[in-house]
């Protein structure tokens, strides 16, 4: 079972290119980290991961199912900053 599976994940702002077919995946829980250089993208990442941020390309794989993230919209107000909705 695959617990999370990033599979070509881009992002850009503007004509910055924060991920560039960002592919990986973990294959059992567990605590894990992410490191690199500042403006690397971590943050960017763990937006689309959580659903903060919308790939412009690329899918995230939760639990073995592909996952559509709600756009957080209007649903992030009154919500902390590392909250996550993953619907069913």
């Amino acid at each position: 079972m695959t617990t999370l599976e990033i599979r070509d994940v881009r992002k850009a702002f503007g004509g910055l290119q924060a991920l560039a077919g960002c592919t990986f995946s973990l294959d059992r829980p567990g605590i894990y980290g992410l490191i690199g250089p500042n403006g690397a993208g971590k943050t960017t990442l763990f937006d689309v991961i959580t659903g903060r941020q919308r790939p412009d390309h690329g899918r995230v794989l939760v639990a073995d199912r592909w996952r559509r993230m709600r756009w957080p919209g209007s649903a992030w107000r009154g919500r902390s900053r590392n909250a996550a909705s993953f619907p069913s």
